[in-house]
């Protein structure tokens, strides 16, 4: 099989597609993922290259590392209880102990339902 062409056919004719006046092709798109197959002539090696640097560009743009400050002296190994808990903001979760049962968990809303259901089965 030659790069870009598929049973539906070839890239060019994807490109201009306008089956039963539909305009199914990339040059009828309003994608931004589309705009650069508006442009080239060909699907090819170099152009699949060029076009996942595009995608992987306009990714990186969007999903931006968080700029954060990680205090390492916050990080301990320390367990809480109510009483003495620090604010939970930034803060993971590994577990919760609730009646002397320990739940592994990394979700703070697990923790809620968990103990208000709880508390509300025995006291309704």
């Amino acid at each position: 099989m030659i790069v870009g062409e598929t049973q539906r056919g070839t890239f060019s004719e994807k490109k201009v597609l306008n089956k039963d006046g539909q305009e199914n092709g990339y040059i009828y798109s309003r994608l931004w993922l589309n705009r650069y197959l508006k442009e080239i002539g060909e699907w090819n090696i170099d152009n699949i290259k060029k076009r996942y640097e595009l995608i992987l560009e306009r990714f990186l743009q969007i999903r931006k590392y968080p700029d954060i400050e990680i205090n390492e002296e916050d990080e301990t190994d320390e367990d809480y209880n109510i009483f003495n808990a620090p604010d939970p903001k930034f803060k993971k979760l590994d577990y919760f102990i609730y009646k002397d049962e320990k739940v592994i968990t990394n979700d703070f809303s697990k923790m809620y339902y968990h103990v208000i259901t709880d508390l509300l089965t025995f006291e309704p």
